[in-house]
């Protein structure tokens, strides 16, 4: 099943839920990993700090201005504002190997972004520049 499909079904169900039995929880568990997935990117890098500083450095082409960087906990906080003020929060997690994961969560009036263009869009951007940082370094 597609994401446009799941998420299609879980609206559909929530819209008549009093007519309808509850919603399947396989249905929601798939859901959840395809949007796991789609907010998910591995990079093949173990320096934190390039990465950190590719994250701000994207988030800021893209019109976000960096509420908070804790480059030590891996967190990078931020909000663009506009008719549609969204709030991004990337987390930066190495892994065992020479990688590191970023994870981005895009909210929009406290509710997630679902809409894989607005991921893709943010991890496009954040792999040019970090091949741009990686020039430089």
């Amino acid at each position: 099943m597609t994401m446009t499909r799941a998420i299609a079904a879980i609206l559909f169900a929530s819209f008549f839920g009093g007519c309808s039995p509850p919603i399947d929880p396989a249905l929601v568990k798939q859901h959840q990993i395809l949007l796991q997935k789609m907010q998910t990117r591995v990079f093949d890098t173990n320096d934190k700090n390039a990465v950190a500083r590719g994250i701000i450095s994207t988030l800021q082409d893209l019109n976000f201005i960096i509420a908070k960087a804790d480059t030590a906990r891996g967190t990078i906080s931020a909000r663009k504002f506009g008719d549609y003020p969204i709030e991004m929060t990337v987390t930066i997690q190495p892994l065992p190997t020479t990688q590191i994961s970023v994870h981005g969560e895009a909210r929009y009036n406290s509710k997630i972004i679902e809409n894989p263009a607005t991921y893709q869009e943010f991890f496009s951007s954040l792999q040019k520049s970090l091949l741009t940082v990686r020039a430089v370094d």
